[in-house]
């Protein structure tokens, strides 16, 4: 279009640009602009897992993927505490009650600005099932997409800790600058004492409790308002929130 010739268009230390074009950070780039498959089973992109959940079960139950990227979607303020041990350390474990937000915060962390060119990806371990060759598989996949700027999720750790004692000690070492959040829930031990698998906890990552707050009943509620009603939600009663 700007008139030169074919022959007088060069690229510059064009082997370089291909081979940094072939590493995992770009293949959110080999996805939306080449056409090309990518495929970690079993882990699945998150971006994915955000608009099979919405095609499920609607819009105005959970989050699209356009309120996950426009910052709609309520951030907890463990939030921050979590994002600074990812960056610090690499890893981080939460840890908290069912239905407390735990996957939503995952999935808060995957849409940051900063991941904006890298690629996340989840492996829900109750989705899983009684897979023997589940840890080859997700190791594998694991140590082929891993690269700086990666996220990786493992959710409901619980179910299975052996498989994700085996896959952060897999991360440890085949890494290769990526991140990895680990989500499980607290279980039931006895009628009056919750807690979640020591093996995990101990496993020298940096852990976090998500308790909900009164605020992330507030933000819930008005994520849910302006998706139902398509405008802001009324100032609500603090008392109907206690």
């Amino acid at each position: 279009r700007l008139g030169f010739a074919r022959e007088d268009v060069h690229i510059i230390f064009r082997k370089q640009l291909c081979s940094l074009l072939l590493t995992p950070y770009h293949s959110r780039f080999w996805l939306n602009d080449l056409d090309l498959s990518v495929t970690p089973d079993p882990f699945s992109r998150i971006s994915d897992v955000i608009r099979r959940s919405v095609k499920s079960q609607g819009p105005r139950i959970f989050p699209t993927i356009e309120e996950f990227e426009s910052g709609r979607v309520h951030s907890p303020r463990l939030l921050v505490e979590v994002e600074r041990a990812l960056a610090e350390c690499g890893a981080a474990i939460v840890v908290g009650h069912g239905a407390c937000g735990k996957t939503t915060l995952g999935y808060l962390l995957a849409n940051r600005l900063h991941r904006k060119y890298a690629p996340s990806f989840i492996l829900d371990l109750a989705k899983t099932g009684a897979d023997p060759s589940l840890v080859a598989n997700a190791s594998k996949a694991l140590t082929i997409c891993a690269d700086t700027g990666v996220l990786f999720i493992l959710d409901n750790a619980h179910l299975d800790p052996d498989v994700a004692d085996s896959l952060i000690e897999q991360w440890k070492v085949f890494g290769n600058g990526s991140e990895l959040l680990v989500l499980m829930r607290r279980v039931r031990a006895k009628a009056e004492v919750w807690d979640s698998h020591p093996k995990l906890e101990e496993g020298q990552l940096p852990c976090f409790d998500l308790i909900v707050e009164t605020s992330d009943l507030e933000g819930v509620y008005r994520r849910h308002y302006i998706a139902k009603n398509s405008k802001l939600s009324p100032q609500l009663d603090a008392g109907l929130l206690n």
